[in-house]
């Protein structure tokens, strides 16, 4: 994992540990999930100093973030609104188009 359990933690104000598993499990799920979205795989991303760019950990955040607080499929009250410059905005510029 590139975002640590703790990081999250630390992203969502979380300070109790019965969400570590599933909190987990979110982050490996994320990080899939934009490994796949920009179609390289995230190691090949990885900085002098062993780190992602910040903004793909940014976007890792901001899907478990997501995925922590909307746990169903279908969000209930209001109109769903598109967040501008968001997850796909991060993620555009790694995105790799080239089919192999």
């Amino acid at each position: 994992m590139f975002v640590t359990v703790e990081d999250i933690k630390r992203f969502l104000y979380i300070d109790f540990e019965a969400d570590d598993l599933l909190l987990a499990e979110l982050i490996e799920a994320a990080e899939d999930t934009i490994s796949r979205h920009i179609g390289r795989r995230l190691n090949e991303l990885v900085k002098c100093d062993g780190t992602l760019p910040g903004s793909l950990v940014q976007a890792i955040k901001i899907m478990v973030a997501n995925m922590y607080a909307s746990r169903e499929s279908v969000a209930f009250g209001g109109n769903p609104v598109k967040i501008p410059y968001s997850f796909e905005y991060i993620l555009q510029p790694f995105k790799n188009y080239r089919r192999e």
